[in-house]
């Protein structure tokens, strides 16, 4: 539906994300989940946590290249 994928879109401007790196981020992501998550475990993947999430996931790629 038209109006979720404009929901995302709208949701990472109004969160100063770049809304192309975020919906490329989650079907990135998202795709990788089990099928069954609690709604907290989807938290890392909203739009106000985006920048958060991101910074963990490049913290932690960087440490497993680092080792």
């Amino acid at each position: 539906d038209n109006g979720i994928w404009m929901t995302l879109i709208e949701s990472a401007k109004d969160n100063r994300i770049n809304p192309a790196e975020y919906l490329t981020f989650l079907l990135k992501n998202i795709s990788q989940l089990p099928t069954f998550l609690k709604p907290e475990e989807l938290e890392a993947y909203l739009p106000w946590n985006f920048k958060s999430s991101r910074l963990k996931t490049t913290n932690e790629d960087n440490q497993k290249i680092a080792a």
